[in-house]
């Protein structure tokens, strides 16, 4: 529902808004000048997003505070981990000029709307799209997770030595090169067309421009290295026993 919700903010317009006061995640204009001894500096126009860091909180709070047409003059301090440090803590001065309010409109979640995202021709079709990508995501997270794990104990019952610096990395290649070249799971030319295949089949396209493309990218080697990963950790996932906690 979260990313549903993101996809239907991605296709939505700022539409401005006549009244009411601006909230968080809505889009101000405004004109900001610096009071010194009563008198103003030149005021500066801003547009913000609001809630998004884009402003000291102090002065989004008093954006907040007016709507559309409104002037204040107020007092705002600068956070103490404000970036600049010298204005950390420091207080300004300042008269605010509200110009205008924009909000999003959310289109309706529609087949239309769905069409309009991509190759779906229902609500459900997207829906079902969605639901795959954060599953596949939640898969790899999961993997990812049991592969820093494997590694971690390889490394703790063998002791593995690496220098400091990038040691994690160092030590990860160094059991994956051994564990490949002791049980011969190094990515054959077999295993690359495979791939190459498989990729071309979900690009709709041939073997061979995808084989080209790659190679072209230099990223031939970097596909060989991801196969022979696959091959070491399938191996030894075998080995070991994963439960889940």
């Amino acid at each position: 529902e979260n990313q549903i919700e993101e996809l239907r903010r991605q296709k939505a317009p700022w539409v401005p808004v006549t009244g009411g006061r601006p909230a968080n995640g809505e889009l101000v204009s405004v004109s900001i000048a610096t009071l010194t001894d009563g008198e103003t500096e030149e005021a500066k126009q801003y547009q913000l997003l609001l809630g998004s860091g884009q402003a000291i909180p102090d002065l989004e709070e008093r954006i907040m505070e007016l709507t559309p047409g409104d002037t204040t003059d107020a007092t705002v301090r600068y956070p103490d981990d404000f970036p600049d440090e010298a204005k950390r803590g420091q207080t300004r001065a300042v008269r605010i000029t509200l110009h205008e309010l924009k909000r999003l409109e959310l289109p309706e979640l529609s087949d239309d709307l769905a069409r309009e995202l991509g190759d779906f021709d229902s609500v459900a079709q997207l829906e079902g799209a969605v639901r795959e990508d954060l599953e596949t995501h939640a898969k790899r997270e999961a993997d990812a997770e049991v592969r820093r794990e494997l590694i971690d104990q390889v490394i703790a019952a063998n002791g593995v030595t690496a220098p400091q610096v990038a040691e994690r990395q160092v030590q990860r290649d160094l059991i994956l090169d051994h564990v490949a070249e002791r049980e011969s799971l190094t990515a054959t030319e077999e295993d690359v067309d495979r791939r190459v295949a498989e990729i071309a089949e979900r690009r709709k396209a041939e073997p061979g421009q995808v084989y080209a493309s790659l190679q072209k990218a230099n990223q031939l080697r970097e596909l060989e290295r991801s196969l022979t990963e696959e091959k070491v950790f399938g191996y030894l996932l075998e080995q070991s026993t994963v439960t889940d906690e």
